[in-house]
């Protein structure tokens, strides 16, 4: 039998709502992917997002500094580098291009904080 298949793993599918006052007024990155929590750091994949992040790709470092066992919570790290895709020929507003396809990396960091959640996924502490 593989080591796969004895470590314990998640299936994750999240939705990251960015604040609707901010720069990315409500704009939501998804991320999917398999979360074998013994590992010190996992890679999970941006698969897509909705408003300023529609059609977004890339990939979330995922780090775990401490769970609680009785309580179910957790403080995690979450590194997120993604791209967007530009509209061609001028069909895409301020992202459009003319005569091809063309990605631009988005700069935006908006999960280095460390954030707690408790069992009913709400947040009781940020750092960073």
């Amino acid at each position: 039998m593989s080591t796969a298949f004895q470590e314990g793993s998640l299936l994750m599918s999240v939705n990251f709502v960015l604040a609707p006052d901010g720069p990315y007024n409500g704009s939501v990155v998804s991320v999917q992917g398999r979360d074998p929590f013994a590992v010190p750091v996992r890679e999970l994949s941006v698969v897509g997002g909705t408003g300023h992040f529609r059609m977004a790709r890339g990939y979330v470092l995922w780090k775990t500094y401490g769970v609680n066992i009785t309580n179910g919570e957790a403080i995690l790290e979450l590194d997120v580098y993604l791209w967007k895709t530009c509209a061609v020929n001028g069909t895409g507003g301020d992202n459009a291009v003319s005569g091809g396809a063309a990605i631009s990396e988005i700069d935006v960091n908006i999960a280095t904080k460390m954030v707690e959640f408790d069992r009913k996924n709400r947040i009781v502490s940020r750092r960073g």
